[in-house]
């Protein structure tokens, strides 16, 4: 049975939880401390373990930048190919979920950019599209 600190230590321990998925939402995964990562049950990037207080973006090169944003875009396209390849609806389900994440991180770490003045020109008219499952 629950004690009352006990109970007091889970709630506080839900609350660090929404407090940091909610960072994670509107900043992306470059937005985030590695405190942020841990409170979700997450594994920072190594860099943030050893630059505490410090954000991927703030450790990040305009380059670095540019490669992620390429890097999650190119994800995005692979997942959406192997989506429509799946045969079955655990296949795309997975897909589904993939792909929903992937650009859930992009359009806030565009965001974020765009409010930091650090969005590359490749990036400044991109559109997210809005996808549709046949599931």
């Amino acid at each position: 049975m629950l004690n009352k600190e006990k109970l007091g230590e889970l709630e506080m321990i839900k609350e660090e939880f929404k407090k940091a998925s909610k960072r994670f939402k509107e900043m992306g995964p470059l937005g985030v401390l590695a405190e942020d990562w841990h409170k979700i049950g997450g594994t920072p990037p190594p860099e943030l373990e050893v630059n505490p207080g410090k954000t991927m973006l703030d450790l990040m090169s305009e380059q670095q930048v540019l490669d992620w944003l390429n890097g999650t875009k190119k994800e995005i396209e692979q997942a959406q190919g192997f989506y429509s390849q799946a045969k079955d609806s655990r296949q795309k389900h997975i897909c589904k979920v993939q792909i929903q994440s992937d650009i859930e991180a992009l359009g806030a770490t565009l965001k974020l950019l765009k409010e930091l003045n650090r969005l590359p020109k490749e990036f400044e008219n991109y559109k997210i599209l809005e996808l549709k499952f046949d599931e």
